[in-house]
């Protein structure tokens, strides 16, 4: 699960919607869809910071760090599929 994934799923365990979390961070609505989207945005450090304080988390537990098994998803799921495309491609170049 990536950054923006953890802070959507955040955000809605909180009830709110994204202009929301933006008003209450004094930030523009934009910023929050981008950081949810896996898009690149300015100041990033001092936003997720702003972002971790605000859901009462510590960062690395924003970035879902050590000590947590990663989620089966379709992110996982994905890189699983692509990882074995790509060993059967040097197998089959072998």
């Amino acid at each position: 699960m990536h950054i923006g994934s953890r802070i959507e799923k955040l955000r809605l365990e909180k009830g709110i919607t994204r202009r929301q979390l933006s008003e209450i961070l004094s930030l523009k609505y934009h910023i929050i869809r981008n950081l949810e989207y896996g898009a690149k945005v300015k100041n990033y450090e001092i936003i997720i910071s702003d972002i971790a304080n605000y859901f009462q988390i510590n960062i690395d537990d924003l970035f879902e760090a050590r000590g947590r098994s990663p989620p089966v998803g379709d992110d996982l799921k994905a890189t699983a599929k692509e990882i074995k495309r790509l060993a059967e491609k040097i197998i089959n170049n072998l």
